[in-house]
């Protein structure tokens, strides 16, 4: 199956998340429970979804995607936090990586409390990969953007899923952004870059690239990141004092959604689009 994926670097401060129409910033969170709502992250002003508040009930969104075996998320969970990465199942166990108050599990397994404190206060990236002997859990919070994992624990739980879900009990809350889904092998970093093959992200980011005034005269935003892609980005880099590399990372991508976001919220009749205003 292709991977699903769904930038959640696309939100605005104080704004709940909502299911909008065809646009592909919306149009993934079909599960969308309690007090969901754009925010910053904690750590860096960067554009996230905050999941829960000190007042509210539980919180969750999930990621529709039947037969799903391979999930990822980039998470910002406080100290003393709950939140869950799960792959969602009609019926049985399902793997998951927690965050306790007191502790981290990978596949029901807790970890070193040194461990787990290392996974608070700062934005991780945690994986889950099923295969047919069992799972895969692995964890990345020195650097998330790496491909080999900080912490990796196997566990016995096989089986595909039918979505995956990132949820918060009521009291808590913590910052997630790009949720992803697919199958086979693990997914990698939400980095784009030449050649990606991400072709729903790449579009997206042409998308906003034009909407930022950098044009595509040639392709446009026809989801293959190549040479004329490579330009815009490095010109839009360039502009904005940000490393010019060519690819998109998630401090290019924050800069370039406070650039193109700013008329997306708006919510007349019916509340519907990019998110409700929380006044």
């Amino acid at each position: 199956m292709p991977t699903s994926a769904f930038n959640t670097c696309g939100g605005a401060p104080g704004h709940l998340v909502t299911a909008g129409g065809g646009n592909p910033h919306g149009d993934a969170w079909q599960a969308v429970e309690g007090h969901v709502a754009y925010d910053e992250r904690p750590d860096q002003p960067w554009p996230a979804i905050r999941l829960g508040s000190p007042v509210s009930g539980p919180s969750s969104v999930e990621l529709p995607a039947a037969g799903v075996s391979t999930a990822s998320v980039y998470l910002w969970v406080p100290a003393g936090g709950r939140c869950e990465l799960s792959l969602r199942r009609a019926s049985g166990a399902a793997p998951v990586i927690e965050w306790d108050t007191g502790a981290l599990r990978l596949g029901g397994q807790e970890l070193p409390e040194a461990e787990g404190a290392q996974a608070r206060n700062r934005l991780v990236r945690a994986q889950i990969r099923v295969r047919s002997g069992g799972t895969d859990y692995r964890l990345n919070h020195r650097n998330p953007e790496l491909t080999a994992p900080d912490l990796e624990v196997e566990g016995p739980a096989t089986g595909t899923g039918e979505g995956v879900a990132v949820a918060v009990p009521a009291g808590h809350t913590a910052w997630m952004i790009q949720l992803r889904a697919g199958s086979g092998p693990w997914l990698g970093s939400a980095i784009l870059r030449h050649g990606s093959e991400f072709a729903r992200e790449v579009t997206l980011l042409q998308e906003d690239l034009m909407a930022a005034g950098y044009e595509l005269p040639q392709f446009g935003a026809d989801g293959g990141y190549g040479n004329e892609t490579v330009d815009a980005v490095m010109a839009f880099q360039e502009d904005h004092d940000l490393l010019i590399d060519g690819s998109v990372g998630q401090e290019s991508r924050g800069v370039l959604n406070a650039l193109v976001n700013a008329d997306r919220y708006t919510t007349a009749d019916g509340h519907t689009g990019w998110g409700i205003p929380l006044g």
